[in-house]
């Protein structure tokens, strides 16, 4: 462990996550904190979420004032500390003892404090996700720039001093009149102002936000360790709050079904908004919770602290996520429930209060710096609104105030109604449990159609059919998304928790579950109906991190403990509760056994980081490859390293303007740098040479996506660059060479101009490239021609049953047609005085190859149309 790491743990993380909380529940609550009958874990949990509400929103107001260091949060933290405690001294007249009671724990306590350690060996391997090109990606990136700058916009002033044509190379355009702004600088980050040279990084911003504090605090490695002690945290809350709601067994039950759950396992190492969320909304519903206890016992100092955290908590929740406005709408229904039926009491202030506070400090934050993902991400609904406004919003708004009036007015109509709810409150809670089932058993059951009508008439087929609901294909789209949730909570878990919360809403409907009931509702409702991503698995499952899966998991465990207190037959109730608890164990450790070992881009930041040692502050590098690609590398290098990075974004950009943006930028004593990757050669200097350095690859485990069947292998994701310096070309005149030879496979990024996957090797140890369906490589003139063309190549494995048909193309003008057989040999193709005559500075070769698929052959999941294998390429008299 390095001293900074140390540094960090020993003394920021205290100050971080435990001591301002501390004092603040001390000063809200008393010593000892006599006005609350917390247990040990509920004080200890509140102490820490207390503390991360002050820490992370103070370093989310520094980062948006562009002055944020950990040196300054830790002074406005022990500030904060050393003021509660002198308040504290003089409120106990010079007695601040620990008051330690020294017991043992109880088994329940106990209990938890081994789920907790499972929880961290299985959390606290984060996945190396300073990639860009993702949100995921992103948010890191984001994290390591305000702790680098201070800000979250950054400046830029090779961005600044771009000209309109070299923006055109560099700058990825955003359709006009669909996004709100007009380029990004890199995926993810905006150009917000170009003659500022201002970048303003999209998603929102609180995570980023902590992911500063830990980067700075503790180094880059460690500092990825924020997403599992999150997520161990949040998983802690999903206890405390289910003890409070249900009670210690279903509260550990809960709590073991969802640490062993793949997902949370995943999403607690993966850098997402969502685990955050989790956070957030449990820690805000064991709040909200102790705040309406408070409040049935009148106990004013207990509801006027846990409602200001229940808000604040809320609050920051509209910081994290655009989907804030589904966690709001049922809070603004209970205010104006209050209101209506008189209920309002000044306690009900420390709730809201911090909520519209925080609520107001959100629409600033958006206003200023969230405003062109939030508008971009909400388009088609505010355009849909803009142009239906006179129809119906209108209306709709002045009924509804009328209504509200009137309400507000008549409070007799409200208590009437209060009264038939509580008249009728059994055959209300049987509707709302019937209609509950019924929309799982439709989404699970009949949306998919994997069950049909012939399958029943055939159950011989039912085997083969119904794996999908273990994690066999199922037909694309949202329609099978409850099948797919269920991939991570099995049929079983599916069946208990719907149970359970049939149950819930049965016999334990009151006004401390009613929020968490009807937020679960809501999420479940929305995001089994559409996930609103791209639909590839696990990825997807991030919608259901913050709410959906903690809330089945409680539910799930209440039919389990309900099913187990079933006086008749106790001993039969227990046992088969028993043994469903070890089913739904034993199906989250097997599902699990893949994605526990596996680290996802485990080995990237010392990889990329060796790429950065390699340059120095002031040298420019410019990626040419592919549109996407580049930005996997050149986005941690410009954000985490803070180089200077540029990437060419046309597949046939103006090579004129490229070199002569070269030019300028030697000119003003920049070393610049060519990273070309396995198109790169589409960028041609006509004045320059590209002197070789050296090659870089990324080569690191990464899980496979699949949009219609569970994933469940890894595979080794890789990436080749090679680095080049640009130098003035020397004088002509030099002696033509009678023959040339490309090693594709080998350096040679920049010859490959389109057309061309990553390198790979054969069981022979033959490095090789597949081509596409048409391929193009650009060689130097200089070659004394006319001869002949020869390809070293292959038509892939044996079962590609036919030979590849590949017609081939110099300077455009066709030359003849091969057909390439499995395993590799050389073809050899005279080149004719003509189509060296069309060329003029350059040769340019091109290969139009007949396709194949090894997923069409049933070997495995590469769906890639695939030409010929190419070993090498020359010419020779």
């Amino acid at each position: 462990m390095q001293l900074d790491t140390i540094v960090g743990v020993v003394l920021a993380l205290p100050l971080i996550l435990y001591l301002p909380g501390a004092v603040v529940c001390r000063l809200a609550l008393g010593q000892g904190l006599k006005l609350w009958d917390g247990e040990f874990v509920e004080r200890v949990f509140v102490r820490v979420f207390v503390s991360i509400l002050i820490s992370g929103w103070t370093a989310f107001v520094l980062a948006e004032l562009g002055v944020y260091s950990i040196q300054l949060l830790w002074s406005l933290l022990m500030g904060l500390f050393l003021i509660c405690t002198g308040i504290l001294w003089r409120r106990e007249h010079g007695h601040l003892g620990l008051h330690l009671s020294l017991r043992m724990p109880r088994w329940y306590e106990a209990a938890l404090a081994v789920e907790l350690l499972v929880a961290a060996a299985l959390f606290f391997h984060p996945a190396e996700m300073i990639r860009g090109d993702l949100d995921s990606g992103v948010y890191v990136n984001t994290g390591a720039s305000i702790a680098r700058t201070g800000g979250i916009i950054t400046k830029d002033p090779q961005l600044a001093a771009l000209n309109p044509d070299e923006e055109k190379q560099l700058l990825l355009g955003l359709l006009p009149g669909r996004f709100t702004l007009q380029e990004w600088r890199i995926p993810g980050f905006y150009v917000l102002d170009k003659q500022a040279g201002l970048v303003l990084p999209q998603l929102y911003h609180l995570l980023p936000a902590w992911i500063a504090i830990w980067i700075s605090a503790l180094g880059l490695q460690a500092g990825l360790q924020v997403m599992p002690f999150i997520l161990l945290l949040s998983t802690a809350g999903v206890y405390v709050a289910g003890k409070r709601l249900f009670g210690n067994w279903v509260a550990l039950i809960a709590t073991l079904f969802l640490l062993l759950n793949s997902a949370q396992i995943w999403f607690a190492r993966y850098p997402t908004s969502e685990g955050l969320n989790q956070l957030l909304f449990w820690g805000m519903v064991f709040a909200f919770v102790l705040f309406i206890e408070a409040l049935r016992k009148e106990n004013g100092p207990q509801a006027r602290f846990f409602g200001v955290v229940a808000g604040a908590s809320m609050g920051q929740i509209m910081m994290v996520r655009p989907d804030f406005i589904f966690f709001i709408l049922p809070a603004i229904a209970y205010a104006l429930y209050l209101r209506l039926s008189r209920r309002w009491q000044t306690a009900h202030w420390y709730f809201f209060a911090p909520l519209g506070l925080m609520g107001v400090h959100a629409g600033l934050h958006l206003a200023f710096f969230t405003y062109p993902y939030t508008v971009d991400l909400y388009h088609h609904i505010i355009r849909y609104m803009l142009e239906t406004w006179p129809v119906w919003e209108i209306p709709l708004g002045v009924i509804s105030l009328v209504l509200l009036v009137i309400l507000d007015r008549k409070t007799g109509i409200v208590r009437f109604v209060e009264r038939q709810i509580k008249a009728n409150l059994n055959l209300i809670t049987i509707a709302l449990s019937v209609v509950l089932v019924v929309f799982v058993g439709y989404a699970y059951l009949i949306r998919p159609g994997i069950i049909s009508a012939g399958l029943l008439r055939n159950l011989s087929l039912a085997p083969g059919i119904l794996a999908g609901y273990i994690g066999a294909p199922v037909p694309r789209g949202s329609s099978a998304n409850m099948v797919r949730l269920g991939w991570y909570l099995s049929p079983l878990g599916i069946l208990l928790s719907t149970a359970g919360m049939a149950l819930w809403i049965r016999r334990r409907l009151d006004g401390t579950t009613l929020l968490l009931l009807t937020m679960s509702g809501i999420y479940l409702f929305i995001y089994v109906n559409e996930t609103y991503t791209v639909q590839y698995y696990i990825y997807t499952m991030r919608r259901y991190i913050p709410v959906v899966l903690p809330a089945l998991s409680l539910t799930a465990a209440l039919a389990l403990v309900e099913f187990a207190r079933v006086k008749k037959w106790r001993p039969i109730a227990i046992g088969t509760s028993a043994v469903l608890t070890i089913v739904m164990i034993a199906f989250f450790v097997y599902t699990g056994r893949v994605i526990v070992p596996h680290v996802e881009y485990r080995g990237l930041i010392d990889q990329i980081g060796a790429l950065s040692s390699q340059f120095k502050k002031g040298d420019i590098l410019l990626f040419s490859e592919r549109r996407d690609e580049p930005y996997v590398v050149a986005t941690p290098l410009e954000y985490v390293y803070g180089l200077d990075v540029f990437s060419l974004r046309l597949d046939q950009p103006d090579n004129s303007v490229v070199e002569s943006m070269i030019q300028r930028w030697q000119s003003e004593g920049h070393n610049v740098f060519i990273i070309a990757g396995t198109n790169g050669g589409k960028l041609a200097l006509k004045d320059m040479e590209l002197h070789e350095i050296g090659e870089w690859t990324m080569d690191v485990p990464e899980f496979e996506q699949q949009f219609d069947q569970k994933p469940m292998n890894t595979y080794s994701s890789e990436l080749h660059f090679g680095i080049y310096k640009p130098e003035p070309a020397p004088a002509t005149g030099t002696k033509p060479s009678d023959t040339v030879r490309i090693d594709i496979g080998g350096f040679d990024y920049q010859y490959l101009v389109s057309g061309f996957y990553e390198k790979e090797s054969d069981p022979s140890g033959t490095v090789f490239r597949w081509t596409g369906p048409d391929a193009q490589i650009r060689i130097a003139s200089g070659w004394n021609g006319p001869g002949y063309l020869t390809l070293r190549a292959s038509a892939g494995p044996q079962q590609r049953d036919k030979a590849a048909s590949v017609t081939v193309a110099v300077n455009g003008v066709p030359i003849g047609k091969l057909d390439i057989t499995s395993g590799f040999n050389t073809y050899r193709m005279e080149v004719p005085t003509k189509a060296l005559a069309a060329g003029r500075d350059e040769l340019t070769i091109s290969l139009h190859s007949s396709t194949w698929s090894p997923s069409d052959s049933g070997l495995g999941y590469d769906s890639r149309s695939l030409g010929i294998e190419l070993d090498s390429i020359g010419l020779e008299k």
